[in-house]
């Protein structure tokens, strides 16, 4: 026979929807949370501590510093975490030449309060290992200048100052609960915190990995022709061929990326 709502008992566990979880996260298939409230979940809280640049990497990288901690100070064995980073530009100010240059990613500035919505930069895996009550770890987040991506065009068009981001963290925490078994629970959604990056350290990520320079997409055909121009001329780069073609009379200075022996100069 199936047992009737009048003889369960109230302090049965009770399954509840994610959405009307008191933790923010799921309960039921993920949890279960009693008659008296929620049941003993770790409560993790992360905090953004700064950002630098990763000088050993196999493509442009900089690295997040984020702090967390579990505010009951309970044994983590870890934490699979799935990192969004976005970048809110309506969370700062702009000049006139800014504007100007941004006119392409945002359109008019009149309309400025619809087009300067949150957009997404990266998206980062990381395994947190294992810490008691509180650790910080690092988050690779691996850059482009292409200009062609909204993130580097964004980035490249400010002078100086601060790029607004936001962080939402999600994935799986593992621990030890109060019966001894490992026990596992989702990130509460409600995670997330704010940080505001100096321009000055994504410069400096460019100016290492790409010193000097940018990146322009072109089209293959273009880029044949290119190519074949570079050998018909004995040009030494492409952006010599360029300058050529624009009539820059220094045309035929180094290549930037040629090999030098450390403390050698150009004019040596």
């Amino acid at each position: 026979m199936t047992e009737s709502s009048e003889e369960r008992s109230e302090d049965a566990p009770q399954e509840v929807p994610a959405q009307f979880s008191p933790t923010g996260v799921y309960s039921g298939k993920r949890g279960f949370t009693g008659a008296s409230g929620p049941s003993d979940y770790p409560h993790p809280t992360f905090t953004v501590l700064g950002a630098d640049l990763v000088k050993v990497a196999a493509a442009p990288t900089m690295k997040f510093t984020v702090g967390v901690t579990e505010s009951e100070g309970r044994d983590v064995f870890a934490i699979a975490l799935t990192i969004q980073i976005h970048v809110d530009p309506a969370q700062r100010k702009y000049d006139d030449e800014t504007k100007e240059k941004l006119l392409e990613l945002f359109g008019d500035p009149s309309r400025w309060a619809v087009t300067t919505r949150s957009f997404q930069w990266a998206q980062v895996y990381v395994l947190v290992p294992q810490f008691t009550a509180a650790t910080s770890f690092d988050v690779p987040v691996n850059v482009t200048f292409d200009l062609e991506l909204a993130a580097a065009r964004y980035f490249y068009s400010l002078p100086d100052g601060e790029v607004p981001l936001s962080f939402h963290y999600s994935g799986s925490i593992f621990y030890r609960g109060h019966d001894g078994r490992i026990q596992m629970v989702q990130v509460p959604w409600s995670c997330q915190s704010k940080f505001r990056l100096p321009v000055e350290v994504w410069r400096s990520v460019m100016d290492f990995y790409y010193p000097n320079t940018v990146w322009m997409t072109l089209r293959r055909q273009t880029m044949d022709e290119l190519l074949k121009y570079k050998t018909e001329e004995g040009l030494t780069t492409l952006d010599s061929c360029v300058r050529k073609l624009l009539g820059v009379e220094d045309f035929n200075e180094p290549n930037p990326f040629a090999f030098r022996p450390e403390g050698k100069r150009d004019d040596s």
